[in-house]
């Protein structure tokens, strides 16, 4: 039963944390006491044992940094569960394993982690105290993708007639579901739709649907006035005049309406060329390996 001072949300948090840990064969202990903290849930790890603490109201993100270090100076890592965003707190940090905790349709607690991924809090935590979350600084992109492609209408600023450029509606993942797209400027040679791998779905599906029907212009280096120099771009199929990067990133910007889309396309690939980008996170990958292979937790953990 909850005690005086704590609310039944917040009992029941407890109560499932320490049942994941039955079911692993790991005897967790709640509210356990040391010099100057008091920890909701602890679980025997080594070589740190592991303090969840469940925060159902709202605490500063210097209160919370200021417990977790407490934690550390006595051998003890912090995992925590909170109910309410923190403020202040803008990205995942390594040494503060922080998570959000919400309500299912079922009645379900689920853990959050980012905008990635949620999961149940039974299987947050089997997965936690076993080193199967760990941090990571990058987020690397996974071979196999899922896209979509979409074609829409424009015409030759110079003869005038119909081409069907495409650009890739999705973003790239990573192994963890974290959004890993490549940088990308305008006037250069790094489009996403320039991707040999892209750029073979998009051939394949025009085929497919008869070159009456859709007009592919060409890709390759073309001088832009403009610009000064040569890119990457699309042409004109006909004429092979220059549809210019920020032309182009005009009726993308439509396209995204629905304003001109004549078709899309969905289909797998395998990326070609992996990306990195710079996005700190817990990562939980589905299957496979984590976005870097030297991740770690804060503190290697082993069930006792």
């Amino acid at each position: 039963m909850p005690n005086a001072f704590e609310s039944p949300r917040h009992f029941v948090i407890k109560e499932e944390i320490s049942h994941s840990c039955v079911q692993l064969g790991v005897l967790a202990t709640m509210e356990t006491s040391g010099k100057g903290w008091r920890a909701d849930v602890l679980v025997p790890t080594e070589p740190m044992p592991v303090a969840f603490e469940v925060q159902t109201s709202a605490q500063t993100l210097r209160r919370t940094v200021e417990r977790q270090e407490r934690y550390l100076r006595h051998g003890v890592s912090g995992c925590w569960l909170f109910l309410k965003s923190v403020k202040d707190l803008n990205d995942e940090r390594p040494d503060l394993p922080l998570f959000y905790v919400s309500e299912g349709q079922n009645g379900e607690i689920n853990v959050s982690l980012g905008d990635r991924r949620r999961v149940s809090l039974r299987q947050f935590v089997a997965e936690y105290i076993q080193g199967r979350i760990r941090f990571c600084h990058d987020a690397v992109s996974k071979r196999e993708q899922d896209i979509q492609l979409v074609f829409y209408e424009l015409t030759c600023w110079k003869c005038g007639r119909i081409n069907h450029p495409f650009m890739l509606n999705t973003r790239f993942k990573s192994a963890c579901n974290a959004t890993a797209h490549p940088e990308e400027t305008l006037w250069g040679s790094n489009r996403s739709e320039f991707r040999p791998e892209i750029r073979v779905v998009a051939e394949n599906f025009v085929a497919r649907n008869g070159e009456d029907q859709l007009t592919l212009p060409a890709i390759g280096q073309r001088h832009s006035n403009p610009v000064g120099r040569e890119y990457m771009s699309f042409g004109c199929k006909y004429c092979d005049s220059i549809f210019g990067d920020w032309y182009i990133h005009e009726k993308e910007m439509e396209a995204v309406y629905g304003d001109g889309v004549v078709a899309q396309c969905d289909a797998t690939v395998d990326v070609v060329d992996l990306f990195t980008k710079p996005i700190p996170h817990w990562c939980y990958p589905s299957a496979g390996s984590f976005c870097i292979q030297s991740a770690q937790p804060p503190f290697e953990k082993r069930i006792t």
